[in-house]
């Protein structure tokens, strides 16, 4: 089964995208060092180390369907496409956390000659024809992502997304090892970062909670204030109501006492 430049054409531009997301990852990472001053997270470099991979991989396929010299077109959008890579791989190559030496696209040269004077050749293989251009399709397929595969339930999907990317790349056990001691010291971070956090949130709940107790005792002392200003008020009022109620029933005693003392004194007087 012969490969179509669509096909080609669809791995170029898929490559091309990769190389973009590469070129913003750099930047963010020459603003983080140059201009921050801070060391790059085990994250970033994963996140560059996948797209170096996969646009490696992606070149590599369409070079390898292109060496029989399909379409010069094509051929010249992959060397200008291999050159763009290079270029942003090279800013790379002073990095003391990524060995990009691996990850080179090397092959140009034949692809220029290829360009030059395309050569009419069959390629033999050891193996069925039919069986390689399904192993061919299926990898370009992974690359491309266009092939169903089984996802479980995550709650971080681009997490899940970038390792299936990882195993869907052609990398060796060795990066695959690499990758997987990265993965764990980030866990191993994150979850020391969440064991501080919670111990950090204990300690402000028995903070609270001891404050919340001196605010009880506080309001506890309160109502008892009130309550006792409340006994005298109704104290002070039942001593006022008493008074009242006795210059009432005294008074009219105390006017006939006043007159009859002044009467006795105007008999005396008048006598």
């Amino acid at each position: 089964m012969a490969t179509s430049t669509k096909s080609i054409q669809a791995q170029l531009a898929k490559a091309a995208v990769y190389i973009e997301q590469l070129d913003e990852l750099l930047e963010e990472r020459e603003r983080l060092v140059s201009v921050l001053h801070l060391t790059p997270s085990n994250a970033d470099n994963l996140d560059i180390i996948n797209l170096l991979a996969k646009t490696k991989a992606g070149l590599e396929y369409a070079q390898g369907d292109l060496a029989g010299g399909i379409s010069k077109e094509l051929s010249q959008e992959l060397l200008q496409t291999a050159n763009s890579y290079n270029e942003k791989i090279s800013q790379l190559a002073n990095d003391p956390y990524i060995n990009v030496d691996e990850y080179q696209f090397h092959a140009l040269e034949k692809s220029e000659n290829e360009l030059n004077g395309p050569k009419k050749s069959v390629r033999f293989k050891d193996f069925d024809a039919e069986e390689s251009a399904d192993d061919s399709t299926q990898m370009r397929n992974q690359l491309m992502g266009t092939q169903g595969q089984f996802r479980p339930y995550t709650d971080d999907f681009e997490e899940t997304e970038d390792r299936n990317t990882l195993l869907s790349v052609d990398t060796s056990n060795e990066e695959l090892f690499a990758l997987h001691q990265q993965q764990m010291v980030q866990q191993d971070a994150h979850l020391d970062a969440l064991h501080a956090s919670i111990r950090t949130q204990h300690s402000m709940g028995v903070n609270i909670h001891d404050e919340l107790d001196e605010h009880l005792i506080l309001l506890n002392d309160l109502e008892l204030g009130v309550d006792g200003s409340h006994t005298r008020v109704r104290r002070a009022t039942r001593g006022i109501a008493l008074f009242r109620r006795k210059v009432r029933e005294n008074g009219s005693l105390a006017t006939i006492v006043v007159l009859t003392v002044i009467l006795i004194l105007l008999l005396v007087v008048l006598n």
